[in-house]
């Protein structure tokens, strides 16, 4: 797709910059509509339904786009460029983007950042992607990034930390000898792709290529519960119990390779070798899957 050569609004007419007739209204139309409180997502979506080109035959409209047009001073008038905005406008639209941004104020060096194990979506399955916003009064929460789902859990980071930590602790060194995967106690993994599996088959018009994929991943996944549970297994036992054990975030990320967070805002997680447990809510007890 080739980009645009001049901002939205504008075009070139005899090697002169100069206003586009239609484009320059949809300016004044969006910025209006930020400044009487719609949302970026809630502007692109009227814009797409209106079939309003960003380019010619492109549609498109996104929060990105939108957030270049609330943010470009060139429609102030800058040269070469003929006003199309005025600057008690644009004042007024960085204001309201300045209070909007609810990220502005994250320190990203807390224990939260430092995990780098993902968090799935008890529903789907799908990566769950954390959110911060500060209006509220558990300003963190989770979000399905699966379209189809879009599971949303509020849970403080200080307490999923907690819960995760509280599942660790628990495991004892009689626990960790008795970990481990055979042919008949496939791992999670292994479960979640014949579950997919299973899924294809059920559909009214099977996708061979799609299927030909799973397959091949769960030969993969069964392949590595053979290879890596026996080394995984030493690996746990060192990292949370051994003379060399570590703490804190460090052991999260050395032992657990799923953090599962369910919608009652309890937690099960998936250890190196494909072990899953969770810690109930009701009665405080782990169980081993």
């Amino acid at each position: 797709m080739k980009n645009r050569t001049v901002p939205y609004g504008y075009r070139y007419e005899n090697g002169i910059i100069v206003l586009h007739p239609q484009e320059s209204k949809i300016v004044k139309r969006i910025c209006k509509a930020y400044l009487d409180g719609q949302s970026l997502l809630t502007i692109a979506t009227w814009l797409n339904e209106e079939q309003i080109e960003y380019m010619p035959e492109v549609i498109g409209w996104n929060k990105a786009r939108l957030k270049r047009i609330i943010e470009d001073e060139r429609y102030l008038g800058k040269e070469p460029y003929p006003v199309i905005l005025d600057e008690e406008t644009h004042t007024a639209m960085q204001k309201i983007k300045e209070q909007r941004n609810t990220q502005k104020n994250i320190d990203r060096k807390t224990d939260i950042f430092q995990i780098a194990v993902p968090v799935k979506c008890p529903i789907c399955g799908g990566r769950m992607l954390r959110r911060h916003d500060s209006r509220y009064k558990v300003q963190q929460r989770w979000l399905c990034e699966n379209d189809e789902c879009k599971t949303l859990i509020k849970i403080a980071d200080s307490d999923l930390i907690k819960a995760i930590n509280s599942i660790l602790a628990g495991i004892t060194p009689e626990r960790i000898q008795a970990i481990g995967t055979s042919e008949s106690e496939p791992s999670v993994a292994v479960r979640r792709v014949n579950n997919e599996i299973a899924r294809l088959f059920d559909t009214t018009e099977m996708d061979k290529e799609s299927l030909r994929k799973k397959l091949l991943e769960g030969i993969s996944k069964r392949y590595e519960d053979i290879v890596n549970t026996p080394y995984a297994t030493r690996k746990i036992q060192a990292e949370l119990v051994g003379d060399n054990s570590t703490e804190g975030v460090q052991r999260i990320n050395k032992t657990i390779s799923e953090i599962i967070l369910y919608t009652d805002l309890t937690v099960g997680i998936i250890l190196l070798n494909g072990q899953f447990i969770r810690k109930e809510q009701t009665h405080g007890t782990a169980t081993d899957g």
